[in-house]
């Protein structure tokens, strides 16, 4: 058994599995008797997904970051994330990609374990990655295959709309520019 399950079990009580999850359904849960009992069992995924642990919460009145630091991942004793004001003007794909940016960061950091620090990768040396200069993404072998791979040799939509937020992006993080031209 894991000391998830051991922990969830203890707190269990005289409920019933139909109680616990009844009780996440009516905290907005989606959680059926099945995967309640596996649980209780330790029967579960070695890396139980968020939506689980937070249903398992709610149907045990558990605080969601005891549960989390059971089954090895990060507390989030901060809470939910609130993006700054600014995040409304993001569109649709900005949007997805910083959900997506966040996910693979949480995944990251819960493989590794809690509290360590993820190792980041480094671009090869080589003359584009030397001190002082700036890498272009757009020259490189990967960049020359995919640009091929598209109509005339040009860049895809896609690549396109990525280069500009590219350049937009670090446009905006130049302090001698004060916006004013």
């Amino acid at each position: 058994m894991t000391a998830l399950s051991e922990y969830l079990a203890k707190h269990k009580g005289t409920d019933t599995i139909d109680s616990i999850a009844e009780r996440a359904r009516r905290a907005g849960f989606s959680i059926d008797r099945s995967t309640v009992s596996r649980y209780l069992a330790g029967k579960h995924a070695k890396r139980p997904p968020e939506v689980q642990l937070q249903a398992l919460a709610a149907g045990l009145k558990l605080n969601i970051s005891d549960l989390r630091e059971l089954a090895g991942v990060p507390r989030g004793e901060l809470g939910p994330w609130q993006p700054p004001a600014e995040a409304n003007q993001l569109n649709r794909d900005q949007r997805v990609a910083l959900e997506q940016l966040i996910k693979t960061i949480v995944r990251e950091d819960g493989e590794q374990g809690a509290g360590s620090t993820p190792a980041i990768k480094m671009p090869a040396p080589g003359p584009a990655n030397q001190p002082g200069t700036t890498p272009d993404l757009w020259d490189t072998t990967a960049g020359r295959k995919a640009a091929r791979r598209t109509e005339g040799g040009k860049p895809s939509r896609g690549q396109q709309l990525r280069r500009a937020q590219d350049e937009a992006g670090e446009a905006s993080q130049d302090p001698d520019d004060g916006g004013d031209g």
